[in-house]
């Protein structure tokens, strides 16, 4: 069977790991994924794209115009013909939307879509249009699936077929890799904008730091918010204790050198980071969004109160250092098991599968 998956990609966060995952997964199973990943005329190659050909996926890196672009997508579907695609599946807003164009002008194929998360936005925005016409082009797809309960609840419409597939990823078999001696020393790894909570955690370290002073923070990613995140940074004085360590594509070898790693989203689907984090036995700080309390479970202590916000963010924190390093080793021993069981990577290919061939 041949799958296209179809994403236009800013980066290397959860959505493209995900897909990469996903891949080279049904590669194991017998499946030919290939991976169209679009871009705007004259740009280089992506950082999935790079992923890809290391990882010996199959991938067309496609260039066409910026924004809906229906005569760039019915030449790239043009193109895919001589492939003989038995399944297009959608990663994104953007290809949605596009599908759903051409279905009106009678193109049919089989198709289905992952919805990643929903970031909120502003009433009336460009994001916000975006968001209102995807609602309405999913209705157009055999199959939708959401990476979690709730966004399948909030946002799935009932006239369609419809289902929940948790991210996964391979876990390994160590027992435990988890640092014995506190470091001091907290990350965030993640895209730089404003749904993902990053902007807050200067501010959020200060009030850390009148408790504890060894306390320091580094932050991995890019993305609109690199230039608030530093100017408030320098703010707070801390810029030796605060770091902007850019892009990494390799998170999971960064976890030895930190205590925890910090999530104060305010939107997520199922963030990869949290099951990277789990996997290397990397206690969690995390808002209750998205996929995060059924992953973790709902009594599990680390949970930012909500809203986040710098003092709550700090709270966690403090927490953590003051009454939950110790027991911290087996929470996360206790919640790998549970995830390794639940969230592997075979395990979300074998039920996207399923979906392929019910709606072929």
């Amino acid at each position: 069977m041949k799958i296209a998956h179809f994403i236009d990609s800013g980066g290397l966060y959860g959505a493209e790991k995900m897909l990469l995952t996903l891949c080279k997964e049904q590669i194991k199973q017998g499946l030919d994924p290939l991976i169209v990943s679009c871009g705007v005329p004259n740009e280089g190659p992506k950082a999935i794209e790079l992923a890809c050909y290391a990882a010996g996926i199959s991938c067309l890196a496609w260039r066409m115009s910026a924004g809906l672009n229906i005569k760039g997508f019915k030449l790239l579907l043009e193109t895919l013909q001589e492939k003989k695609i038995d399944i297009f599946h959608s990663h994104g807003y953007k290809f949605n939307i596009l599908f759903c164009f051409l279905e009106l002008r009678g193109l049919k194929s089989k198709k289905i879509t992952t919805i990643h998360g929903y970031i909120p936005r502003k009433p009336f925005t460009k994001g916000w249009l975006y968001q209102a016409l995807d609602r309405i082009a999913v209705k157009t797809f055999d199959h939708i699936v959401y990476v979690n309960d709730i966004d399948k609840i909030k946002n799935s419409p009932r006239s369609r077929s419809r289902s929940t597939i948790y991210n996964g990823i391979e876990f390994n078999s160590e027992s435990n890799t988890q640092k014995k001696d506190i470091k001091y020393k907290i990350a965030y790894f993640g895209r730089l904008s404003e749904e993902k909570g990053a902007n807050l955690l200067p501010k959020a370290l200060l009030i850390v730091n009148k408790k504890i002073q060894a306390i320091s923070l580094d932050i991995y990613g890019e993305g609109p918010d690199y230039e608030f995140i530093s100017k408030e940074i320098n703010a707070t004085g801390l810029s030796p204790r605060i770091t902007l360590k850019g892009y990494t594509n390799n998170v999971t070898k960064e976890f030895k050198n930190y205590d925890l790693i910090v999530m104060p989203s305010k939107s997520e689907g199922l963030p990869m980071i949290s099951l990277e984090a789990i996997n290397s036995n990397t206690p969690i700080i995390c808002t209750r969004v998205g996929g995060l309390p059924n992953l973790l479970g709902q009594d599990y202590p680390y949970f930012i109160s909500h809203p986040p916000s710098p003092e709550n963010i700090a709270n966690s924190i403090i927490n953590f250092y003051v009454n939950g390093f110790e027991i911290s080793r087996n929470i996360t021993k206790a919640l790998k098991i549970k995830a390794a069981r639940n969230y592997s990577s075979s395990t979300m290919s074998s039920e996207y599968t399923a979906i392929y061939k019910k709606i072929s």
